[in-house]
């Protein structure tokens, strides 16, 4: 058999190129708004805005280092879990989302027409399926990774010196899961998903039928994995690039808007700034996080698009029952190339 893993990546470039090109911005902004929730090579980014000036010496209220009128402890506890709680609340939501658009997003490359509403609802139950393998699998790995570090602290050793030879076990532990949980959430959004989108199954009963295609086709799978690791490494950088330079234009308006906002709760409060202010400067900073996680988004466009057509082709290649792109190979461009011309003889094509 010829390495389908490896042919495959020109045939995901080509239709990479067909659904993106030419140009249309009511598609790129779908297909942002799945890359948004989806994720994949490049989705992180670090970044941030500091509208409070420089360091300095802690003084009273408008004395250098620190603006007066900080919150105190109890207060900052209180914003602290609030903060934290909506975080959680947002990262499950955005994990169900996304585990819905999974499924739109097969179906739009497959018919090469992205909509969201109508086939939103229509998966809702198989990436309700895929959210509950999500969360149980995070979870698994929270406790291989806390419950050692609980038991080391109930047990009194936290302050002994002899913790430290433990260090190194844990590290290779959480090493270890969080790797052997991201090698099984590729294959489950890569291979896992299609099975279920063309088979109805579940997401245990597509593993099910996934993991006999992958004990028959290890090699091939193998340098699927090892190919789309690299590629991954090598877009993630150049998605980081690209988008640190897009976020230092994006940031630009924010932190004029944050430092006019500063200047003038100072100057109104007599150098000190309330409550209201910092929820204020908050609003602006969560406002360029938006900005900052929609340019993301559309400069992931390309990157998402590409890897999960290649994973279609790869997987339509080693088991042609799941082939989710049966009716999108080289030969159907060539075809549609044709239709705008001629047949390849030199006549006009004539509708039958």
């Amino acid at each position: 058999m010829a390495w389908s893993a490896i042919d495959a990546l020109d045939d995901a470039r080509r239709a990479t190129t067909d659904i993106l090109l030419p140009f249309d911005a009511g598609r790129w902004l779908r297909l942002a708004v799945i890359a948004f929730f989806v994720g994949g090579a490049g989705s992180g980014f670090q970044g941030g805005t500091n509208f409070g000036g420089g360091g300095g010496t802690p003084g009273g209220p408008g004395g250098p280092g620190i603006p007066g009128n900080i919150p105190d402890f109890g207060t900052f506890v209180t914003i602290f879990a609030v903060v934290a709680g909506l975080i959680l609340l947002f990262v499950l939501v955005s994990v169900f989302v996304g585990s819905v658009l999974e499924f739109v997003l097969v179906e739009g490359l497959r018919d090469r027409e992205i909509r969201l509403r109508e086939p939103f609802g229509r998966y809702l139950r198989a990436g309700f399926s895929l959210f509950l393998f999500r969360f149980v699998l995070g979870l698994l790995v929270l406790a291989v990774i806390l419950i050692p570090v609980a038991l080391l602290v109930t047990g009194g050793l936290a302050g002994d010196a002899s913790v430290l030879l433990l260090v190194f076990p844990l590290i290779l532990v959480a090493l270890v899961a969080g790797l052997t949980v991201a090698l099984i959430d590729l294959l489950t959004r890569d291979l896992v998903v299609p099975a279920m989108f063309v088979e109805s199954r579940g997401v245990l009963s597509g593993w099910g039928r996934i993991w006999g295609v992958i004990r028959r086709e290890w090699r091939q799978i193998g340098v699927y994995v090892l190919a789309r690791i690299v590629l991954s490494i090598a877009a993630g950088i150049a998605v980081g690039i690209v988008a640190t330079l897009a976020l230092l234009i994006v940031a630009i308006p924010f932190v004029l808007i944050g430092g006019v906002v500063f200047a003038a709760l100072t100057a109104v409060g007599g150098g000190t700034v309330g409550i209201g202010g910092w929820l204020l400067l908050g609003a602006v900073g969560f406002l360029f996080v938006l900005a900052a996680l929609a340019v993301s988004a559309v400069i992931q466009v390309p990157v998402i698009t590409y890897f999960r057509y290649y994973s279609l082709f790869v997987l339509g290649d080693v088991e042609p029952d799941l082939d989710v792109l049966a009716d999108l190979r080289p030969d159907e461009w060539d075809d549609s190339a044709n239709a705008d011309g001629d047949d390849g003889d030199g006549s006009t094509p004539t509708s039958a």
